[in-house]
């Protein structure tokens, strides 16, 4: 009786924590005109013609071009984020140096507002022409993660 308690609890937090998520992707499948007459989350009529007009209107705004700058970005931020933290994170484990003072260092450090390190960041992006590239945003998305 305590674990199907736990798990429905737990699927209600989950629910209520991707609902925002939900409700933009209810309202992505109705048609204009049921978007403005039914502001509810019921369909009553599902439709990807929203969808299939964001992928062909590429005289107004190239979508494939804002998709492939993401993912390489993502790519790049996530690739740099694994190969670097994990020989660190087996030298925190494997030391004492590391679980009594490194840990708690990067622990804290992540509750650090990343605000603070806008302005230095941009500036040496500046010095090093990595303003508005691929790379540079992978680097910034490395360092966050």
């Amino acid at each position: 009786m305590v674990r199907a308690l736990r798990w429905i609890v737990f699927a209600i937090a989950v629910l209520a924590m991707n609902f925002p998520i939900i409700v933009t992707l209810i309202t992505s499948l109705k048609s204009q005109r049921e978007l403005s007459t039914n502001p509810g989350l019921w369909i009553s009529q599902p439709t990807l013609d929203n969808y299939l007009e964001v992928l062909t209107q590429t005289s107004r705004f190239n979508i494939y071009a804002y998709l492939l700058n993401s993912t390489v970005a993502a790519l790049i931020g996530t690739g740099l984020a694994i190969v670097l933290a994990f020989p660190a994170a087996y030298a925190i484990a494997r030391s004492e140096a590391g679980k009594r003072l490194v840990l708690p260092i990067v622990i804290n450090l992540r509750a650090v507002p990343l605000i603070i390190f806008a302005i230095p960041l941009y500036m040496m992006y500046q010095w090093l022409g990595l303003l508005d590239t691929r790379i540079g945003l992978g680097l910034i998305l490395t360092i966050v993660n």
